[in-house]
């Protein structure tokens, strides 16, 4: 809860200064192409993740990148998706993956082995990961289905 609260005073601070709508202008400026934003928030969700909870994440870095990817015409729901899917693949992620170390705990498997055995899963959830990043359909399909 401490992370937590340290990180929605952050937040506060970051949102208070305005850091969101200059953050905006500067990405804007200088990449013209959507695709190129998606890949690079991409690699840098999935670092943050490694290292950073989920929730702390959020809390700093939605404030941040949201304006930044409507500027762009990115769908909410499809960000919001690719946001969470890159946390969850660096909560899974060595060195600090929070969700790699509660299964060992939980299964007594050693770490080594658990990230030699989860490579194909890795690799999986990446091209999932693109999938849901630069196909809407997979993450806004089901809500078009009923009118959203």
């Amino acid at each position: 809860m401490l992370i937590v609260a340290a990180a929605g005073v952050f937040s506060w601070v970051l949102t208070k200064e305005r850091i969101p709508q200059q953050l905006t202008e500067w990405i804007v400026a200088t990449i013209d192409n959507k695709y190129i934003f998606l890949l690079i928030v991409n690699i840098f969700l999935l670092i943050v993740g490694m290292f950073i909870e989920g929730n702390a994440s959020m809390i700093i870095l939605v404030p941040l990148l949201h304006p930044i990817a409507l500027a762009y015409g990115i769908n909410e729901i499809q960000f919001a998706m690719t946001y969470i899917f890159n946390n969850a693949i660096g909560a899974l992620s060595p060195p600090m993956g929070t969700l790699m170390f509660v299964t060992c705990g939980i299964t007594g498997c050693k770490t080594g082995k658990f990230i030699k055995e989860a490579v194909p899963f890795y690799l999986l959830l990446v091209v999932n990961l693109l999938l849901i990043t630069y196909v809407p359909a997979f993450s806004t399909g089901i809500l078009s289905l009923f009118g959203g």
